[in-house]
């Protein structure tokens, strides 16, 4: 005892600082154990960035070597901002950066041509896509729409950090609109919906071939977590894990179209890794080999996530009640020649989305969002019947993209098959 209390009046500190930092490092060890399969990567980053804090180093190598400090607050400080559980928190709900404070948010805006107007990406070699049905080798088989995925379970973020908003246009100011189709007109082009939706746009689908291509540009692009959807992020709202991102959402229309008797291919790779410039390049090459290999394909869908962060930085989730069951909001997308990209056919894509919007307008109203016409192509200059379609937004879960994708499907399936009579 004696010696103790001698170091301990050399040192400055007495016992019970040295308990508390005990204690406080036993219980850090034990909620490190406790954590480790429900929320281990998150921890992980938790630790790399204590180790990367001067403060946090100096003070452990004090401890280490008997230098205690005069008092534990700043350790203290810095391991209840550390906590685990928010550093997981953090990693659900942060938001990724947006260039607009309104909720009806375009989709990100592609990289600018390489060089000269009209130019395209340079081609890359892409995976070839895989078919649908599952049997064929290289695709994992799509979950029933009763069955729930098999996830690691782990904490979800607070509900307060999401806000639920259903976006509906209140009249015609700022659309263009005809028949209770509303089109957000960001092209800078004049567009008659009247003329587009007098006539559905004809496509002559070839029955014992691949009608329909699914494509992910931006794949990592992933939903909130929930206790049984619970991934880990390669980045903001992204996982490159195919089981919890758009991917994921593909695979469920695939499956769905499918079952209508539709020939589908879905091409599951993923194009904004590891770097998210020229992410459109690398899938317009994609589009191209497939096309090259499969002529008759003349749907083309590029499944995206939407991300919406009101002014004071809140993170929203689409809603729509269909049917007494909440899911996400849709939203097509329809790019033109308005930047200078060749594109003379985007008429044509503009009145399937005008008639399938209508379509699901009538069947599941509340599903679907106003069109987004833009001034980019997003590679819609591939197939008479190119869209791209936002399945959510950030805010939404997994499930609720599901039960919107599944309903999408319901009506693009009808449209189609009607394409074979």
């Amino acid at each position: 005892m004696a010696t103790t209390r001698a170091a301990g009046r050399r040192t400055g500190f007495s016992l019970s600082p040295l308990r508390q930092i005990l204690r406080i490092l036993t219980a850090a060890l034990l909620l490190r154990l406790f954590f480790v399969s429900q929320a281990g990567a998150a921890l992980d980053i938790l630790l790399t960035r204590a180790g990367q804090n001067p403060a946090f180093v100096t003070a452990a190598l004090d401890f280490e070597t008997g230098r205690f400090p005069a008092a534990p607050s700043g350790l203290l400080t810095l391991l209840t901002e550390s906590s685990a559980l928010l550093s997981v928190r953090a990693l659900s709900s942060q938001a990724a950066p947006t260039g607009a404070d309104a909720p009806d948010r375009a989709p990100d805006v592609p990289e600018p041509p390489p060089s000269a107007a009209g130019a395209d990406p340079p081609p890359s070699a892409p995976a070839a896509p895989t078919a649908t049905p599952s049997a064929t080798p290289g695709i994992a088989p799509t979950p029933s729409a009763s069955a729930a995925p098999e996830t690691p379970s782990g904490p979800a973020p607070a509900a307060s950090h999401i806000r639920e908003i259903t976006l509906r246009p209140a009249g015609a100011d700022g659309y263009d609109t005809a028949q209770g189709v509303y089109v957000k007109n960001e092209s800078g082009l004049s567009v008659d919906m009247e003329a587009l939706l007098a006539q559905a746009p004809s496509l002559p689908l070839v029955r014992d071939a691949p009608q329909v291509l699914i494509v992910h540009t931006h794949g990592s692009e992933a939903y909130c977590p929930d206790p049984r959807n619970f991934y880990t992020p390669s980045d903001v709202e992204r996982t490159e894990d195919r089981r919890y991102n758009v991917v994921r959402v593909g695979e469920e229309i695939a499956g769905a179209l499918t079952a209508q008797g539709l020939s589908v291919l879905h091409d599951r790779e993923i194009y904004d890794s590891p770097s998210y410039t020229g992410s459109y390049g690398r899938s317009l090459a994609a589009v191209t080999k497939a096309k090259a290999e499969h002529p008759s394909l003349l749907v083309i869908l590029d499944i995206h996530r939407d991300s919406i962060v009101t002014s004071d930085g809140v993170t929203c989730k689409t809603v729509a009640a269909v049917a007494g069951e909440t899911m996400a909001q849709l939203m097509l997308v329809v790019g033109t020649d308005g930047a200078g990209l060749t594109h003379p056919n985007w008429k044509q894509n503009l009145s399937l989305a005008a008639h399938l919007q209508k379509m699901a307008d009538t069947q599941f109203p509340g599903l679907m969002r106003p069109i987004n016409l833009r001034r980019e192509r997003f590679n819609q200059h591939a197939a008479p019947g190119a869209l791209l379609l936002e399945v959510g937004a950030s805010g939404n879960t997994l499930p609720e993209a599901l039960a919107a994708a599944r309903l999408f499907a319901d009506v693009l399936g009808a449209y189609l098959t009607e394409q074979f009579r």
